[in-house]
């Protein structure tokens, strides 16, 4: 959590003069929330990478499931999603958000698609694919 970050904590005491607490931490939570939610659905800000909406349909050719895993909650998560779809065509085999799994920043995200993915084929993940997982916990994560 970023308010854990020391060089956060340090500005929060310094400017209340205590460390932060739940409450603080939820009263940060619902100013900002409204206004994720509100930018999350931005088209000029959600709009995709050049060559994303291409990579998918070749990686979906290819016979490869793609995922999502935005991390935010699952009302913006819903919502990104189907303006990615209706705005752009860019839309995903299996996805996720932060309310589906126990926590992050963690791998659970991408294993909740995988496990979805399973539940499509009912074709396990083969074990040489496991290890990128493993080098997405050091990686920013290359999924869409």
């Amino acid at each position: 959590m970023l308010l854990n970050l020391p060089e956060i904590s340090s500005q929060w005491e310094e400017k209340y003069g205590r460390p932060w607490n739940e409450d603080d931490f939820d009263a940060v939570l619902a100013a900002f929330r409204p206004l994720m939610s509100k930018y999350i659905v931005d088209e000029d800000l959600a709009k995709p990478i050049p060559g994303a909406v291409e990579c998918i349909e070749k990686l979906r050719a290819a016979g490869i499931l793609v995922g999502c895993d935005t991390g935010y909650y699952e009302e913006d998560s819903l919502a990104l999603n189907k303006l990615l779809e209706e705005t752009y065509g860019m839309k995903f085999d299996v996805v996720t958000n932060a309310e589906k799994v126990p926590g992050r920043p963690a791998p659970f995200m991408v294993f909740d698609c995988m496990l979805q993915a399973y539940e499509m084929t009912k074709k396990a993940i083969p074990d040489k694919h496991l290890q990128f997982v493993q080098i997405t916990r050091k990686l920013p994560c290359i999924l869409f």
